[in-house]
């Protein structure tokens, strides 16, 4: 079993995280950090974007994992 920290920048499936991924055992991790939304500076409309792709990705990934 493997824990799969995914990060901001690995929402999508060409991300090198999903080329060795073992659907049976492996186990995923996103989180939500308040402090990405403060480094660098970003305004609300950017953090509220961000985080609904998050959350879109996090969907898909439980329909096909």
């Amino acid at each position: 079993m493997r824990l799969n920290i995914i990060l901001g920048d690995q929402l999508n499936w060409n991300s090198l995280l999903w080329q060795d991924v073992d659907k049976a055992t492996d186990i995923f991790w996103m989180a939500e950090v308040a402090q990405a939304s403060l480094q660098p500076a970003s305004n609300k409309n950017r953090t509220v974007i961000f985080l609904s792709a998050m959350r879109h990705f996090a969907k898909e990934i439980e329909k096909s994992v």
